[in-house]
């Protein structure tokens, strides 16, 4: 999938709640296909993985659909068709982990607008809410200069729990002394609306990332965006 076609695919009219210009305090975003387009670093990586093993290598859109579920559940299915040996998994994840945390951003960007938002909210408080471990998280950020925007960036491992469940966000606000009132989540998958509903803050899916239209439609956020730059117009920072 080329950057254009994840930048203007599924492009909707943005659902703003009540009206424009709602005041934020804190934004926590996810990370794959929200901030960035990851997806063929992590491909690549899933197929070295594969390839080791001896098995067959994922499409884009095969890895794209269990993104966010974790490595082992992405590489099990393609490992059970030939051998379903725990084993085998638990060393592809090895082989999966070391391969992709040498080439985190070797084709990894920001997504469109993301920049610019980043520049433009910077005086509030921002956070990196993923399901990817800390450590990876943190490196594509830092790869791609992006780290420095952020109070916190948090993983899958940060928190004895991970989206959906609402445990990250609501420590993480703990945490920072930070209202849910005037939080928003964002992100592009069902996993983060349903986190932030759950959570009690604002929920607000982007389109164009790693989601279809009807699965983030379907959970009913509270702001649905065609595009990041969404944000500049629905949203402003606390005077």
């Amino acid at each position: 999938m080329s950057r254009s076609a994840l930048s203007t695919r599924s492009r909707a009219p943005d659902r703003p709640v009540g009206t424009t210009g709602h005041l934020v305090e804190a934004l926590l975003f996810d990370l794959d296909g929200t901030l960035v387009h990851s997806l063929p670093d992590i491909a690549d990586a899933i197929n070295v993985a594969l390839r080791a093993e001896g098995a067959p290598p994922l499409t884009l859109e095969e890895v794209k659909a269990r993104l966010g579920q974790g490595a082992a559940a992405i590489l099990a299915p393609a490992l059970d068709e030939t051998d379903p040996c725990a084993a085998r998994v638990e060393r592809a994840v090895s082989i999966f982990i070391s391969h992709y945390r040498a080439n985190l951003a070797r084709r990894t960007r920001p997504r469109r607008g993301v920049p610019e938002v980043l520049a433009h909210f910077h005086a509030v408080p921002k956070f990196v809410v993923s399901n990817k471990p800390e450590a990876l998280a943190r490196g594509v950020l830092d790869a791609l200069s992006l780290a420095g925007h952020f109070e916190g960036i948090y993983g899958g491992d940060s928190f004895a729990r991970k989206k959906p469940d609402p445990a990250p966000i609501v420590q993480l606000l703990d945490r920072y002394r930070l209202p849910r009132a005037r939080a928003v989540m964002v992100g592009d998958s069902p996993v983060d609306v349903q986190a932030g509903k759950a959570a009690g803050v604002m929920t607000c899916a982007v389109l164009g990332g790693y989601s279809s239209a009807g699965a983030l439609s379907g959970e009913h956020p509270d702001v649905l965006l065609g595009d990041m730059g969404g944000l500049l117009r629905v949203f402003r920072p606390v005077p």
